[in-house]
């Protein structure tokens, strides 16, 4: 089956406007890739509905054979008219927006063409997980029972044996014997039995032997009399059950004589029951299966067994899922007896045992002897959800909020609330609504149900006012409860199960049964998850395999004392809607639902006492289905509850007995005993605290939930009623029967809650009463609650019988006969002795410390001293006592518990405490603390360690339960990580040994039992140390953890180069990656781009920038593809710090592409630090370096102009003396002319001749080789010509003969390029005559030939950059200070002015003419002064002339808001500059000649 989905035009045109669009396309998307809505909500199926913060996506799903189709038809605003008429009439609202069919089939035509894919099909291994029924082999056998009178006797006989031969011989004429008795024919031993043909059943009553010469006496007879009729009554007399056929395994027989549990004799209704189950007819439903059982049914006993079967077969898988079936509840007590049921099943269970091979034997014994595998079948649910999610350190304990915290706080916070209707919410009202509606029915994106989404809901599912919801919303959760979890770091259990439903998608979960117990309390989302648990849930599951999914569930509502809105109608609605969403859709979903009618604990008076109560309960809140319970017992000699108004004689009695063996339960919350007593109960004040301490015989309903008693007092339930809660129970029931009709509108909105779970709790109270219920209250209490069972039980049935006339409460009049007994008579105590056994039992269970301690009071008085000081220890242990605890285990001479107790406190001494302590007592052989200690206390560790590890190993593997030595827990994280160490340490000392081949599998036995696990770190440390580099790497890629530092040293040492680069590189090794590159340089052809780029990385790291330079020409053919950005960053900053600038010439003119984008990069780092304007002055360099050698002229161009966009807002922060020399050095290293547009370089050649011609300075920087090699490459050659005649023409007296006879050469050289070049003939002849001329002139005829002169002036390779180069001085004029900054400049320099320190005018001196060249840079307008003529002159720009005479001349420029005045004395021209009529603003100039 598929699943598709998409929108209509409506729905897209609705959610552009709020900007949607996004959200419904990833919507759909959700749907298909996953192949399943579950995160929508059904709203009156097939409506859904998605919630988006106010916006809702209203959606319609379709069925179209094997495809389903959601189609979105709308988005609403909430709280909007149009939303409002959706959730009033949801089928009439879809319906005016569904599209029609022809829609549907065009879009599912795109679908199938799209290639979505479903879910897959089952694996062959899932598919043999889905239910497996067994061929029922006993329906034709001889069914044999046992008493417990039987079970009793054979249990400490020595003759089992043959006890199981004169049964066989039983079984070959059962009906020959009338006398009911049969010896064996060689033992002294005789079997009591009684063979009831007509159901086919032999009953074994008891197993003597002579000495105690048993005869038929009457009680005897009387007792087989009693199991003659039918098998009801055989039933009602046994424990224990099988078929004939396995007396015939003698083997299987006595596994199940040795084990009292594993083959109950199950009643009609339970074996029913398990029998549709584990003898499945596929005529019948199987699973889900549901089963209701009110306390004392049974309904644990069955799910025990159903889950054994389906346990039994994964353990018999030859392939295995990864994870088990799962065993899921509340509570670590009924945890802890499943897992021994369970395996007490399996293990002796006949039906199971007689099924299997014996190697099939053999691997279930194994399986459930292995703690690891068995135990994780069975799971506390919250735990359980903290391990999926991996967030144990956000989910701590101590933070968890439960209701009871949240009674003790609403308490403080509804007392102080100044609204009187907050004032008025009870905490179970308030709970249950943040719970069950608020948090329990958020979305998938964890929004909280709101008022308005309340309201939206059906009717059915609203169970309170909208007005109150609003209230308990706005007031208690948004106000108070979300701030004070979120405050405080608390967390409740919708929190835990929405983060795990949020995270599910990215956890495996592929558990193959859920089997869960105790489903009252499940609130709806936990529910939710539940069913999203199996592996099934994301298959494709054929319709006929649905029914094997196994989902069980067994719970029983009226057992929740805290509320959780727990319904059984819940349960089956979710599941329904799943099945038949995820599987079913056109197939007709059959769910499983049983319910469990028999009481097999409490006599038939107090079984019908309950059953009142339960009526009053279905008929206060209209419960369709709340069937009565029978007693499994006949006897109706028993008495009927008693009822003590205002006497409370037999309470004072219980209370000062020695024995205290009358149980007494009192209407408080779990573990509020205390509190009740001090602050609510003067009587039970005086009376039941000791030593500030409550008695042992007090307990709250909670408490005692599982546990039963002979007696039970239960104590001012009526009371509370009245005076906690506010309410007449009885005014209420007469109200409802005189009106006729059913309505629970009798009981205050707030209240109906809060009574709810009062009557949950008073029938836990009265229900673990077996043979005495005695109720004491006052006459209040007896007015308010217990009137109702004297005037209201005839009323009461027929009240019922409005809401289910199929249910008849009143059969036999058992009900409306009830009556109260008003005396005590024939007290029925439990033993002292029994109800150790039961507290002990249920305090190991529930680790309950008061409930050990009370066992241990109930055995001293039972005179059972090492039973009572096994419950004190066991108390001290869940009080964390450990001191205490090994006291009271050494008594009793336990020394494993001793060591266990002493291990668990995890003191500093605890090691010598064990090896001191347990050396005065007889110790177990495999002891593993004793092994440790003495270990950790031995003074010479390392020498020992190998020792110590090969006895351990030994007692590891000879030691059956490995869970009691806690060897998987971190306490024995020191005890590994000190044997490794010390291991490591042995080794270095002697490395040699040949112990050390034996080291590595002990260790690898220790790893693959999973003990290593804390400290793998560890374990891998000394593989790595014993050069088990192989090891290494499987065992870290094994755990995903491929970038740890021994998996990159160990695959480092295991790999080749250049492998072993990728790895060393990750380990930041840089200084071996060069020196490996260093020793296989010659396999430099084996080099990819990745092992380049790790080794140039590696040189940058260790900053060696001469190998940098030498590894880069090496590969300059590949540069551009193994330098990316930020390794070009690298170098570049590293070539800076080194001072080494040839290092980021060598990168950039080795590079294709380098963008803007980096060059701004790397100035977005440098801003504004101390010396960035070396750094500028670097980059830009390295730009017109780069742009060169592309040819990018305008660009270059650009810069020296001071116009690039790139460094327009940096031109004050740049040398520029260096990067003319930059510029010069690197136009002459080019190989050959210089390409580009014509225009381009005679721009540039223009720009170099002005720089080499207006001074002589460049000498200083730049050698006249590189001047006239940089101008001849640009091709031009007047520009070339012209300079080559300055420098031998005009040239001061300091430029030496060598340049003069250079430049000569050169302008030869020159012409004749000139020459070539032109296409006029006569020119031409004329140039070649020039050159004649001039070769003779200056005698160069004799030295060279012409054409012997080189094309271009000879250059070395590389040149010398320093970054404070500097011919170049600024002039400043600033406004505000009216000063010029510099005062004095050579005309020889090119010279800027800066205004507000802005380049505004450049004054530059045309040498061979004996001009000043000023310049306004930003319109390039020229004004000229000719020193030879002393005018100004402009062809540009309009200048006034205003005195001319007597060596003064002074020029205004208006457009430039310029005055300059010049002053001629002799030889010196002084101009004085004037801005804006500054004044005072002089710089001197002077020329010579």
């Amino acid at each position: 089956m598929k699943i598709f989905a998409d929108f209509t035009e409506d729905c897209l045109r609705d959610a552009k406007p709020f900007s949607l669009e996004n959200e419904l396309m990833n919507i759909i998307a959700k749907i298909e890739k996953q192949q399943n809505a579950k995160f929508l909500e059904k709203y009156k199926s097939p409506a859904m509905v998605k919630r988006a913060g106010k916006y809702r996506f209203i959606a319609y799903e379709k069925i179209f054979g094997d495809i389903t189709f959601i189609v979105f038809l709308r988005v609403l605003l909430k709280g909007k008219e149009e939303y409002t008429n959706f959730c009033k009439d949801s089928e009439l609202y879809i319906h005016k927006y569904l599209p029609d069919d022809n829609w549907f089939q065009i879009k599912i035509a795109e679908k199938n063409n799209n290639d979505i894919k479903e879910k897959p099909q089952l694996s062959e291994v899932e598919e043999k997980y889905l239910f497996q029924s067994v061929k029922d082999n006993s329906s034709l056998s001889l069914m044999i029972y046992e008493s417990n009178k039987w079970i009793a006797s054979i249990r400490k006989s020595d003759y089992k044996t043959q006890y199981g031969e004169i049964i066989r011989e039983i079984l070959e004429n059962p009906a020959k014997n009338s006398e009911c008795i049969a010896n064996h024919g060689t033992y002294k031993i005789q079997v009591i039995y009684k063979y009831i043909e007509a159901e086919n059943i032999l009953y074994l009553y008891d197993a003597t032997n002579e000495s105690e010469k048993v005869k038929l006496d009457e009680k005897i007879l009387e007792d087989l009399e009693q199991i003659s009729f039918n098998k009801e009554s055989v039933l009602k007399n046994s424990y224990r059950s099988y078929p004939e056929y396995v007396l015939y395994d003698p083997d299987v027989w006595l596994e199940i004589q040795n084990e009292t549990e594993g083959n109950l004799a199950l009643s009609i209704e339970e074996a029913k029951i398990l029998n549709s189950i584990i003898h499945h007819d596929y005529s019948e439903p199987l699973f889900p299966l549901f089963v209701n059982g009110r306390a004392g049914s049974g309904k644990s006993t069955l799910l025990y067994y159903i889950f054994s079967h389906i346990l039994l077969n994964h353990i018999i898988q030859p392939e295995k899922l990864n994870n088990p079936p799962l065993f899921l509840t509340y509570s670590f007590r009924l945890i802890d007896i499943a897992k021994r049921s369970v395996k007490k099943i399996l293990n002796h269970n006949a039906l199971i045992r007689t099924s299997l091979t014996e190697e099939q034997k053999k691997e279930v014994d194994s399986y459930i002897r292995t703690d690891q595998l068995f135990e994780k079948s069975f799971k506390g649910f919250r735990k359980f959800q903290i391990k999926l999610l991996q967030k144990e350190d956000k989910y701590i304990e101590s933070k968890h909020y439960r209701f009871s915290n949240f009674k003790e706080d609403w308490a403080q916070y509804s007392k102080r609330n100044p609204s009187k209707s907050v004032r008025s919410i009870t905490p179970e009202f308030a709970w249950y609504v943040i719970r069950t509606f608020i948090k329990g029915m958020q979305d998938s994106e964890a929004t909280e149900l709101d008022a308005e989404d309340y309201s939206s809901l059906s009717k059915e599912q609203q169970t309170i006012a909208p007005s109150t919801y609003k209230l308990i919303f706005e007031i208690v959760y948004k106000n108070w409860y979300k701030q004070h979890l979120s405050e405080n770091g608390y967390w409740d259990d919708q929190d835990l199960t929405k983060d795990l439903l949020n995270n599910i998608d990215r956890i495996k979960l592929d558990y193959p049964a859920i089997v869960c117990d105790e489903a009252q309390d499940f609130s709806s989302i936990e529910i939710e998850l539940i069913s999203r648990l199996p592996v099934f849930s994301n298959r494709t599951i054929p319709p006929r395999n649905i029914k094997f999914i196994p989902i069980a569930f067994a719970g029983d509502p009226l057992q929740t004392i805290n509320p959780t809105g727990f319904k059984w109608e819940s349960i089956k609605s979710v599941f329904y809607e799943k099945l038949q969403g995820d599987y079913g859709k056109d197939n007709r979903i059959i769910l499983n639902y049983q319910e469990l009618n028999n009481n097999y604990r409490s006599v038939k008076n107090i079984v019908i006492f309950n059953n009142i109560i339960q009526l009053i309960r279905g008929v206060l809140f209209n419960l369709k289905d709340i069937r009565p319970q029978y007693s499994w017992f006949s006897d109706n000699i028993e008495a009927s509850p008693c009822l003590l108004i205002d006497d409370f004689t037999v309470v004072e009695n219980a209370l000062v007995e020695d024995a205290k063996t009358k149980t007494i339960i009192i209407p408080c919350e779990e573990d509020q005993e205390k509190e009740f007593i001090q602050n609510q109960d003067s009587f039970l004040q005086e009376k039941a605290l000791v030593n500030n301490e409550v008695l042992q015989n007090i307990w709250s309903p909670m408490n005692v939930k599982g546990l039963e008693y002979k007696t039970v007092i239960v104590y001012k339930f009526g009371e509370f009623l009245i005076r906690n809660l506010g309410l007449n129970l009885t005014k209420i029931i007469d109200d409802l029967i005189k009106s006729n009709i059913y309505s629970n509108d009798f009981i205050e909105e707030s209240k109906k809650i809060e009574l709810e779970y009062f009557l949950n709790k008073l029938y836990v109270a009265t229900s673990r009463a077996r043979k005495n219920l005695i109720i004491v209250d006052t006459k209040d209490g007896e007015s308010a609650l217990w009137s109702i069972f004297y005037s209201y039980l005839k009323e009461l049935p027929i009240q019922y019988s409005f809401i289910n006339d199929s249910i008849n409460y009143d059969e036999d009049n058992e009900i409306s006969d009830f009556q109260f007994v008003s005396e005590v008579v024939d007290f029925i105590d439990d033993s002292p002795e029994d109800l150790a056994k039961q507290y002990f039992n249920d305090g190991r269970d529930s680790m309950n410390a008061r409930k050990l301690k009370t066992a241990g009071r109930y055995y001293l008085q039972s005179n059972k001293t090492i039973e009572a000081n096994k419950a004190f220890a066991l108390a001290a242990e869940y009080e964390k006592n450990y001191d205490r605890a090994a006291e009271y285990y050494y008594q009793i001479n336990d020394s494993d518990k001793v060591a266990q107790c002493y291990w668990k406190s995890e003191e500093n001494s605890r090691y010598k405490k064990i090896t001191s302590k347990l050396g005065t007592m007889k110790v177990n052989d495999n002891n593993l603390f004793l092994l440790a200690s003495r270990y950790m206390e031995n003074a010479n560790r390392p020498n020992g360690s190998i020792l110590f590890l090969t006895e351990l190993c030994q007692k590891i593997t000879n030691t059956e339960n490995l869970s009691f030595y806690m060897i998987y827990d971190t306490s024995w994280e020191i005890i590994y990580r000190t044997l490794l160490e010390d291991l490591l340490v042995y080794h270095k000392s002697n490395p040699s040994l040949t112990d050390w081949d034996r080291v590595i599998p002990m260790l690898n036995l220790l790893y693959d039992k999973g003990l290593l696990i804390f400290k793998n770190d560890s374990y891998i440390k000394l593989l790595f140390g014993l050069q088990m580099y192989q090891n290494v790497i499987d065992i870290l890629r094994s755990r995903g953890e491929q970038e740890t530092e021994l998996f990159l040293r160990s695959s480092a040492k295991m790999s080749e180069y250049p492998k072993n680069l990728e790895f060393l590189d990750k380990l930041k090794e840089y200084n071996k990656i060069w020196e490996e590159y260093n020793v296989n340089k010659l396999k430099k052809e084996n080099l990819q781009k990745n092992h380049v780029d790790i080794i140039l990385k590696a040189l940058i790291e260790i900053k060696n920038t001469n190998e940098i330079k030498e590894f880069l020409r090496t590969h300059r053919d590949n540069i551009s593809d193994i330098v990316n950005e930020k390794l070009f960053e690298k170098i570049i900053i590293q070539s800076y710090q080194n001072q080494d600038y040839m290092l980021g010439r060598l990168l950039v003119l080795n590079m294709e592409q380098i963008d803007d984008k980096q060059f701004m990069d790397l100035i977005d780092q440098i801003k504004n630090k101390p010396d960035d304007k070396k750094w500028f002055t670097f980059l830009v360099g390295l730009f017109i370096i780069h742009r060169i050698k592309l040819n990018h002229l305008s660009a270059v161009y650009d810069v020296l102009v001071k116009k690039h966009s790139l460094f327009i807002n940096m031109v004050e922060k740049i040398n520029f003396a260096t990067i003319e020399k930059i510029m010069i050095c690197e136009l002459a290293r080019k190989p050959n002319n210089i390409l580009g547009s014509i225009e381009e370089r005679k721009k540039i050649q223009g720009y170099v001749f002005n720089y080499l011609s207006n001074s002589f300075d460049w000498l200083n920087l730049i050698t006249c080789q590189e001047a006239g090699a940089a101008i001849e490459k640009l091709a031009y050659h007047i520009y070339a010509r012209d300079f080559y005649e300055i420098m031998f023409k005009g040239s001061p007296n300091f430029i030496d003969d060598e340049i003069k006879e250079f430049a000569k050469k050169r302008w030869l050289k020159v012409k004749q390029k000139q020459a070539d070049g032109n296409i006029d003939e006569q020119a031409k002849k004329q140039i070649d005559s020039d050159i004649r001329k001039y070769y003779k002139s200056w005698n160069f005829e004799h030295l060279f030939e012409l054409d012997e002169i080189e094309d271009y002036p000879v250059v070395d390779n590389n040149y010398s950059i320093t970054l404070e180069e500097s011919y170049e001085n600024d002039v400043s004029l600033n406004e505000q200070s009216n000063k010029a900054i510099v005062n004095n400049i050579n005309i020889d320099t090119k010279t800027s002015i800066l205004i507000n320190q802005k380049e505004e005018f450049t004054i530059k001196t045309i040498y061979n003419k004996q001009k000043v060249k000023f310049n306004y840079i930003l319109n390039d307008e020229t004004v000229y002064y000719d020193a030879n003529s002393q005018t100004f002159s402009s062809q540009e720009i309009n200048i006034n002339i205003e005195n001319n005479h007597g060596g003064e001349i002074i020029c205004k420029i208006p457009e430039w808001s310029l005055t300059l005045k010049a002053t001629i004395t002799n030889h010196t021209h002084k101009i004085d500059i004037s801005y804006m009529d500054i004044e005072n603003c002089t710089v001197f100039i002077t020329t010579t000649g």
